[in-house]
């Protein structure tokens, strides 16, 4: 797993408090390596879930995340999902 990638997911996290990790793992994303983490957390004093996906093309590095609080986040995570699986890269 390169830090790189986990690291990027600090852009996300370091504004957050009561960070849990729920789930993280190394994935692929076309045919590239990327890294995907999924937290609750607390914002502003309000739980939330953060789902972010990181990963690299070229000499850039990428976040996407869906956050919100979890019962609002249901309806979004297949649009989000289908998001990502869209993703193409030349």
């Amino acid at each position: 797993l390169s830090s790189n990638l986990v690291n990027l997911h600090r852009i996300v996290e370091d504004s957050l408090n009561e960070v849990k990790v729920i789930k993280e793992e190394s994935i692929t994303l076309q045919n590239k390596p990327a890294y995907y983490k999924k937290v609750t957390a607390e914002l502003d004093g309000l739980p939330i879930e953060v789902q972010t996906y990181s990963f690299k093309r070229k000499s850039c590095g990428y976040v996407t995340s869906l956050s919100g609080k979890s019962e609002s986040l249901e309806g979004d995570r297949p649009v989000f999902e289908q998001f990502i699986q869209g993703l193409s890269f030349e």
